[in-house]
């Protein structure tokens, strides 16, 4: 099995946020420990752990591939038959699937009391997880919400259309008008992609709306689930440059700068909003601390924090 064949379509995928990226991939790693040849146990091992790898370099902004990753290596440990092995992993990528589903869920309930009656929730990009928790709160209480575009891809466009479709009225507007909307707003609600050393990472424009919002005195919550957290010392990469072309097909001497992603400190925000609830930064190292990591990703690990780190 081509494991660069594989993952090629993940790799490419510059707009779906972290869950969507993850559900992906578990269905891969079903596949993969279907089909990939080997004749023993230990040839299946290596095999998984180079699509882990894989799947880690070609989205290396998105914690949920590191827990993916994890479950489905902890999985295939201390097992001896191949067809047992086999079957291991595929249901270590399927439970992790139902595991991030009802997550996700949990999430966007323990948010839902935090939006106000009548309140404007101001968000950005198109976190699935947000979206949950706005259309559960529209269930029970009338809510307005503002979208930023998110340049330079604009999924805020995705997000909106979702919630207008949703007779949730919604306003949409560019990414530059954070400071003046956030003051119109009782919230701000925003996803992540991993949450580690350096602090939430997620879309860029992530960071100004916190620190607009913290000087307008209005609430900042990061939804995160479990998979979104990083133990401590895992590389926490930004992710690569976009193209030029997708900020401006500039004149040659102009130098287009296009990241998507960026770091937030936790501190930040009013909270981080999992499962089991609002957590404080406290709370939220102490599960990162908690976390197991599996030789293979521990080796990975080292390999490419002094790379990404600078990154």
């Amino acid at each position: 099995m081509d494991i660069r064949a594989l993952v090629a379509p993940l790799r490419a995928d510059a707009v779906s946020g972290a869950a969507v990226i993850a559900r992906r991939a578990a269905r891969l790693v079903r596949r993969a420990a279907r089909e990939t040849p080997a004749a023993d146990v230990r040839a299946l091992r290596s095999a998984l752990s180079r699509l882990a790898v894989a799947l880690l370099e070609a989205q290396p902004a998105m914690a949920p591939l590191v827990a993916l990753a994890r479950d489905v290596l902890i999985a295939v440990e201390g097992v001896d038959e191949i067809e047992e092995a086999r079957g291991a992993a595929a249901a270590a990528a399927l439970a992790f699937t139902a595991t991030l589903e009802r997550a996700g869920q949990a999430v966007a309930g323990a948010a839902v009391p935090l939006i106000p009656e009548g309140g404007r929730v101001l968000t950005l990009s198109s976190s699935s997880t947000v979206r949950w928790a706005l259309l559960a709160a529209a269930r029970e209480r009338a809510l307005r919400v503002t979208c930023l575009e998110s340049r330079p891809l604009r999924e805020g466009r995705r997000l909106a259309r979702a919630l207008e479709e949703a007779g949730i009225p919604v306003r949409f507007a560019v990414d530059a008008a954070v400071a003046s909307l956030v003051d119109e707003s009782d919230i701000v609600l925003v996803g992540a992609d991993s949450v580690g050393d350096r602090g939430v990472v997620n879309k860029i424009g992530t960071r100004a709306a916190a620190l607009a919002a913290g000087a307008a005195r209005v609430p900042v919550y990061v939804l995160a689930d479990r998979t979104k957290l990083l133990p401590p010392g895992f590389p926490q990469p930004l992710g690569g440059t976009g193209p030029a072309h997708e900020v401006w097909r500039a004149p040659r001497g102009v130098e287009i700068w296009n990241h998507y992603f960026e770091a937030t400190p936790v501190e930040l925000a009013s909270g981080l909003v999992t499962e089991e609830g609002v957590l404080d930064p406290a709370a939220v190292a102490a599960q990162r601390a908690a976390l197991a990591v599996p030789p293979r990703l521990r080796e990975w690990s080292r390999s490419r924090r002094t790379a990404w780190t600078a990154g």
